[in-house]
């Protein structure tokens, strides 16, 4: 008879559609290779401050006001949710609510004008030296803007588009009916010889124009379109070369990754309910059925496509994107695009992820906050917290079924990075940081309270996270949770359940 039952935990989140069926679940972390057969260590996903903060404030975290991040108390910016932005020489054109705004290194902005709504819009600019032109797209109209103006569209042909790429100097509008226009190179003068047609799909219509590798990405409802160089003397300034990428997007910002920071390749939510990668001419399907199960579950109201979003960044060296609805956000690791895991990331409180519209500007990842109004976040990989929150990282395990069934578990072992506490910290969550340990003996079903058991003060490296008297196994396999809701550093390599008392490993 065994005397320990190793626990494993997943590489990559597998909720199940019933508790029973859970597989392990990934939430605020993700597992980072350790090296050839040497397992993985488990890492907070990384956190995000308010960009160009300076103020202090605290949360009160279970009756002890904890937390001290640099957060603004009031907006820093025009009430609203970040939309969308563009960044031109060093400047980073904004909408904001319902401004257009500029800001600049470090945060100061200045107001430009007004952009009525609050749909998310496009931004796009031609190669004009030593000032491009830059043009603003969304339900509104279509604008001309500047760092001091904001002005319709000058040539009226332009109509009402859905989307606009710059590319190789031209403007590139995308149209419902499938059409797409372009401007003559460097101007705003739309040329209407420059016709060409997303028509593989008569009903596809254009949802989202992609540069990409230097091809034009013409992605409708049901297919994508593939243009491409050298550039045409007369008509449409690309050949079409692929007419049928299949699936089509599910809506107009459920595709990122096109952009040259990322440094990896264009991920969308397809019109079939799947997320795919562009790998090559292919549509490769990299989402797991969990997920697949979810998008097919968020509501659509009438014709209007389903409220899905994808953003992108980089953090430690690691591509992310997230896919996000109004009630989930699941987030792919693509470091290895044949291989994606994924975790769920939950801001706290919350059922998704803040995060919204992602740009990289100023050399770092910046984004908007669903959670307040009049704020961009920038998202740094060792920061363990999200602005005035706790990010609490927290993994489920697979059953643990070897262990023998009603057999008691007097002791059971976790690997965290040891001695993790912050000396000169907040007192106490972070001068004396603790995990939480729970299990479950009926599936994931019911799980136990949580055991607090403290993670080390600064330098207390022979620190054992131990949990005593959990107990008797039960018939569908022991499983385990762990979190650390203190704002200090997460490495988890794993753990052991015990039926005997062995004395120190």
């Amino acid at each position: 008879m065994a005397d320990k039952g190793i626990i494993t935990w997943p590489l990559s989140s597998s909720p199940g559609q019933r508790p029973q069926e859970n597989r392990g679940r990934l939430i605020n972390c993700y597992a980072e290779p350790l090296g050839e057969q040497s397992g993985a260590v488990w890492k907070r996903a990384p956190g995000a401050t308010a960009y160009g903060s300076t103020s202090t404030s605290t949360w009160n975290f279970w009756g002890l006001e904890v937390f001290p991040f640099n957060s603004p108390q009031t907006p820093v910016l025009p009430e609203g949710i970040y939309r969308g932005g563009i960044f031109v020489s060093n400047l980073l054109y904004a909408v904001v609510g319902t401004k257009l705004v500029t800001i600049t290194n470090g945060g100061s902005f200045s107001i430009v004008g007004t952009v009525p709504g609050t749909d998310k819009v496009f931004f796009a600019r031609n190669f004009v030296v030593p000032v491009p032109d830059i043009c603003l797209v969304c339900n509104a109209g279509v604008f001309i803007i500047t760092s001091t103006t904001i002005l319709p569209y000058p040539d009226p042909t332009v109509g009402s588009p859905t989307c606009v790429l710059g590319m190789d100097g031209f403007f590139i509008f995308g149209y419902g009916n499938g059409d797409m226009i372009t401007t003559n190179v460097n101007t705003t003068d739309i040329n209407l010889l420059n016709l060409g047609r997303n028509d593989s799909n008569p009903n596809s219509g254009v949802t989202q124009l992609v540069s990409f590798e230097r091809q034009l990405y013409s992605f409708g409802e049901t297919a994508c379109e593939v243009w491409s160089p050298p550039v045409n003397p007369s008509g449409f300034p690309y050949t079409k070369t692929n007419y049928d990428i299949r699936p089509g997007l599910m809506a107009h910002h459920a595709i990122a990754g096109s952009e040259p920071e990322f440094g990896m390749i264009p991920i969308w939510v397809g019109s079939d309910g799947t997320v795919r990668a562009l790998i090559g001419d292919r549509a490769e399907k990299i989402s797991p059925p969990q997920l697949d199960r979810l998008i097919e579950a968020v509501p659509q109201v009438g014709t209007t496509p389903k409220h899905m979003e994808a953003l992108v960044y980089v953090a430690d060296g690691v591509p992310f994107c997230e896919i996000s609805s109004p009630t989930f956000t699941w987030v792919v690791n693509i470091r290895n695009i044949q291989d994606p895991k994924w975790h769920e990331r939950i801001s706290y409180l919350g059922v998704r992820s803040r995060f919204t519209q992602s740009i990289f500007a100023f050399g770092t990842w910046l984004c908007g906050d669903n959670l307040a109004e009049g704020r961009m976040l920038e998202i740094i990989p060792d920061l363990d917290t999200e602005v005035d929150l706790p990010l609490i990282p927290t993994i489920e395990s697979l059953p643990v079924e070897d262990f023998p069934t009603y057999i008691a578990c007097p002791r059971a072992d976790f690997e965290f990075t040891p001695g993790t506490g912050i000396a000169a910290g907040h007192d106490p969550d972070q001068t004396n940081p603790y995990c939480e340990v729970s299990w479950s003996d009926d599936g994931g079903t019911t799980w136990r309270p949580p055991r607090f058991v403290p993670l080390g003060r600064q330098g207390k490296t022979f620190t054992k996270i131990t949990v005593w008297r959990t107990g008797l196994s039960g018939p569908q396999g022991r499983r385990w949770r762990v979190s650390v809701p203190s704002a200090v550093h997460m490495g988890f390599v794993g753990g052991v359940m015990r039926q005997l008392s062995t004395g120190w490993p």
